[in-house]
């Protein structure tokens, strides 16, 4: 998780990392995932991707919870 590489190929700082946090999909509320969380110093043209209004326009939620 050193290096993590942009769309547009320009390297992105690396924050931070958190490994094995525990998730669990509410369509699959029986089963527990071990995920790693990269965390990103992301662009400010990033925040679009990032947003609530944005999500809810291709039919999706961003959880911030």
């Amino acid at each position: 998780y050193g290096k993590c590489i942009a769309m547009e190929f320009k390297e992105v700082s690396v924050v931070g990392c958190v490994k094995g946090l525990v998730v669990q999909i509410t369509s699959y509320l029986g089963n527990n995932l071990k995920i790693d969380v990269v965390i990103l110093d992301c662009p400010t043209k990033w925040g679009m991707m990032l947003s609530r209004k944005w999500a809810a326009s291709v039919g999706g939620s961003v959880q911030k919870d």
